[in-house]
C-alpha cells in the first residue's frame, strides 16, 4: 500500500529523535529526505535543522537500529554455539530492518552501537580463552557473512516478485540456454529448493563457522608480533 503523506499545514516541532524514528519506518533501503518529510509531514529544509544530509541521517538510523540486536538465547555452550548464535541474532535483525546489511556493509564500522555490539561479541569470545585479534576476527568475519547472506536473499525475494528467475537457481533457463545442458546444475538445484531459507541458512552459517575454526590456527595475524592479551592461544573448540 502506498505511503501516504500527512496533511500539510504548519508543522509540529521535530526532535531528530522524531526524524531518526521516521527514517527507519521509511527503511533504510527506501531511504530519501523527500520520503522522510512526507513521513513527519514537513518539508525537506525542515529536517536540515536535524541532519546534515541523507548520508547523515542512514547514518543515524542504522545506529539507532544496530542499539536494537538481541543475542538469542541458547548460544553460550562454546564459542562455535556463540558465533553461531551472533549469526542469527544479526541476521533477524537485518530481515527486520530491510536494508540494514547493507548499512553495516558500507558503513558498519562508523556506527558507535554497532561498534559497542562488536565489542561485546569480542568480550563474550575472550571469555572462552581465546585472544582479542582471534575474537574480533570471528565476530566481524561470522557478521559480515550474514550481511552478506541477508542481501542475497532480499535479491533472491525481489527477483521472485518481479517473475524473473532466482539468483543461484536455474528453474527459468536462460534464452540461448538449452535446459538439456544442465541436468546435474538442474537437479540439484530442484533439491536445494526443497529447503526452507532458515534451514538453509543454519546449514552454511554452521559449515562457516567451522571452517573458521578449522583454520584458526593458521591465521595470519598470528605470525604478528602484536601483543593479545585476553587469550591463551589453545584450540577455542575446546
Amino acid at each position: 500500500m502506498p505511503r501516504r503523506s500527512r496533511s500539510p499545514g504548519r508543522p509540529a516541532a521535530l526532535s531528530r529523535a522524531q526524524v531518526v524514528a521516521a527514517a527507519i519506518e521509511v527503511g533504510l533501503r527506501d531511504l530519501t529526505l523527500q520520503s522522510v518529510a512526507d513521513e513527519l509531514g514537513v518539508s525537506i529544509s525542515g529536517l536540515y535543522r536535524y541532519v546534515d544530509d541523507r548520508d547523515h541521517l542512514v547514518a543515524l538510523a542504522g545506529d539507532e537500529i544496530a542499539a536494537r540486536y538481541v543475542m538469542p538465547p541458547g548460544h553460550t555452550d562454546d564459542v562455535a554455539s556463540y558465533l553461531v548464535g551472533i549469526g542469527h541474532g544479526v541476521r533477524s535483525l537485518a530481515l527486520e530492518y530491510d536494508g540494514l546489511g547493507d548499512f553495516f556493509g558500507r558503513t558498519g564500522t562508523h556506527s558507535p552501537n554497532w561498534l559497542r555490539t562488536i565489542e561485546g561479541f569480542v568480550r563474550e569470545l575472550t571469555a572462552f580463552g581465546i585472544s582479542a585479534p582471534d575474537a574480533v576476527a570471528l565476530g566481524s568475519s561470522v557478521a559480515n557473512f550474514t550481511t552478506a547472506s541477508v542481501e542475497r536473499q532480499r535479491r533472491a525475494e525481489l527477483d521472485a516478485a518481479l517473475g524473473r528467475s532466482t539468483p543461484g537457481r536455474v528453474e527459468t533457463v536462460p534464452v540461448g540456454v538449452d535446459p538439456s545442458e544442465l541436468p546435474l546444475l538442474r537437479r540439484g538445484q530442484y533439491a536445494l529448493a526443497g529447503m526452507s531459507a532458515d534451514d538453509y541458512f543454519t546449514w552454511m552459517l554452521e559449515s562457516f563457522v567451522d571452517g573458521l575454526l578449522t583454520n584458526l590456527g593458521d591465521a595470519p595475524w598470528r605470525s604478528c608480533d602484536a601483543e593479545t592479551p585476553g587469550g591463551t592461544g589453545d584450540d577455542p573448540r575446546s
